[in-house]
């Protein structure tokens, strides 16, 4: 099968490419000192990386107007406090100058980014299509989910492409919609379901569990925090738990796949740099702990490395042979 291969990849030559910060939330990193706080994986070196980058590739369509033709991919200047970005096209022209100090990918035509503070969706031509007071996260499948606070309480809803708020926020958490138009959400404390795009409750759940403490909802799976041991695990929507809750980051990789990490054995802390390991929906360890930078799944692969090279993993672990490896750390996609 013929295949398309953005690659974004750190060379030793001295050009390097690498996935920028993202506030993507498809790929879910949870962490046992995160307040509700959602990360994704940092580089270890993110501060000595050289001027202008680029990052991975649009792969959405969407019903709305289409504002630029072609791939737009995320790249950026500067280091540390003065990094900056913004967007180039697939010969590396500038489309959209950096001027954003956070920014997503394009998913359904649309980005996210941080202007100074202020939380945006653009277009792509960089168009404001929707400003909002606190996070936005990135659009799936035509909506993208929203915070605000109501009498004091942050809570979730969802907004279309063109900014038109569709669910008001009402839901402790939820996660983004699915192919099906379906969304996992928390109506408050112990009580899950599934909504359509109206807002409408499907399904109903009640869990209650004084020992687990919900973090994170994704795809129909609730990353929790077990009180006893601050550890965190996984279960269903419907509070089936799915293996131990015995680590210090959880990744949801998509696919019914995550990426589990240990914490730091002499002194009980996350080290961010310990590399991870591929758990599935079973709560079964696919791998050993081996595992840097991994993307989140994509018609079967990831994109991992183990700080020497850079390949595809399918869902069980193994390296794909047949698809490129590269020396050095960064991110492969296949689109």
């Amino acid at each position: 099968m013929a295949r398309k291969l953005l690659i974004s990849i750190i060379l030793l030559i001295g050009i390097i490419f690498l996935v920028g910060c993202r506030t993507n939330k498809n790929n879910i990193d949870t962490s046992v000192d995160t307040d509700k706080q959602v990360t994704n994986t940092p580089s270890p070196d993110d501060t000595d990386t050289p001027d202008m980058l680029s990052d991975s590739e649009d792969k959405s369509q969407i019903d709305g107007p289409s504002t630029t033709s072609g791939t737009l991919l995320l790249a950026f200047t500067g280091v540390g406090e003065n990094r900056r970005y913004g967007y180039i096209d697939e010969e590396g022209s500038n489309i959209i100058e950096p001027q954003y100090t956070l920014a997503s990918d394009f998913n359904d035509g649309r980005a996210v980014v941080d202007d100074n503070g202020r939380k945006l969706v653009i277009d792509q031509e960089g168009n404001t299509i929707y400003e909002g007071q606190y996070d936005i996260e990135d659009y799936q499948n035509g909506l993208a989910t929203i915070w605000d606070s109501v009498e004091g309480e942050f809570l979730k809803g969802f907004i279309d492409i063109y900014g038109n708020v569709i669910i008001s926020p009402r839901y402790k958490e939820a996660s983004g919609f699915d192919e099906k138009g379906k969304a996992y959400v928390s109506l408050e404390y112990g009580f899950y379901g599934i909504i359509d795009k109206k807002g409408e409750l499907l399904e109903s759940y009640e869990i209650v569990d004084g020992d687990r403490y919900p973090v994170e909802l994704v795809d129909g799976y609730i990353i929790y925090s077990y009180t006893n041991t601050g550890l965190l695990g996984v279960m269903d929507y419907k509070g089936t738990l799915i293996g131990e809750p015995k680590y210090g980051r959880i990744q949801y990789l998509g696919n019914d796949i995550f990426a589990v990490y240990e914490l730091d054995e002499d002194n009980y802390v996350i080290n961010y740099t310990n590399p991870a390991a591929l758990m599935n929906s079973k709560g079964e360890e696919l791998s050993d702990f081996i595992f840097h930078d991994i993307s989140y799944f994509n018609n079967g692969y990831a994109s991992a490395t183990n700080s020497r090279s850079t390949y595809f993993i399918d869902e069980r672990g193994n390296v794909a042979e047949d698809l490129p490896q590269f020396e050095g750390r960064g991110t492969l996609e296949l689109v």
